[in-house]
């Protein structure tokens, strides 16, 4: 069973990827890049079908807040996939169990993820971030360049959850990154390797030298 799918996204449609949720549960990394067809039902299929992902990348999907809230959380109840070609696939009801509550704990879907792509999804906003990084206590590598609904407040969120961060791509977010959250940040993320600030017009040169004493292993890119 394949734990790994690169695909283009002329191949991918909504049949695929839940088809791919319903039958590789072993599935540790996907590639979906471009993929305009795949949505939030359709990530909420993955994570609850593939658990065992690390790796996923969304970059310019159609994805925003249910998705991520989907990837962080555990769903007590069966997806429902309404009149989808595939809606023989849906899952069968669990076992009556106690239902947790909304955030307690927030890690039972794709607890090993670890690299996430969320370039220019524009749906995405700083609820869903915060609940991405609350959730995913392994994420190791971000890309939320591009996403123009993102506030100061995502990267307080970051700087709250994501310890282990070693790669953060902000490339494009213009009005997203300042001085004093990227400091927050930087305190917070002292083992950053790899730090994307292209086009962020509001950060300056003395923030960048005092990231760079805080994360000493950091490569920054303006």
């Amino acid at each position: 069973m394949p734990t790994s799918r690169r695909a283009t996204s002329r191949q991918v449609t909504a049949a695929s990827v839940f088809a791919l949720a319903a039958n590789c549960p072993s599935l540790t990394a996907l590639y979906l890049e471009r993929a305009g067809r795949v949505h939030n039902e359709s990530v909420r299929a993955l994570a609850a079908g593939c658990r065992s992902l690390r790796v996923l990348d969304l970059g310019w999907c159609d994805v925003g807040d249910e998705a991520l809230e989907a990837l962080a959380q555990a769903r007590p109840t069966p997806l429902r996939l309404g009149r989808h070609p595939l809606a023989s696939l849906r899952p069968a009801p669990p076992e009556p169990s106690r239902r947790p509550s909304p955030r307690t704990p927030p890690s039972q879907c794709c607890p090993d993820l670890s690299t996430v792509n969320l370039a220019y999804c524009e749906a995405v906003s700083d609820k869903g971030l915060d609940d991405l990084t609350a959730g995913c206590a392994s994420l190791a590598s971000l890309d939320i360049g591009g996403c123009s609904r993102l506030t100061e407040r995502a990267l307080h969120s970051i700087a709250a959850h994501c310890p282990r961060l070693l790669s953060l791509d902000l490339g494009g977010c213009k009005h997203l990154v300042s001085d004093p959250s990227l400091l927050l940040l930087a305190r917070a993320c002292p083992a950053l390797r790899s730090l994307n600030l292209r086009f962020c017009e509001l950060v300056s040169e003395a923030a960048i030298d005092e990231v760079q004493a805080c994360c000493v292993n950091v490569q920054v890119r303006r």
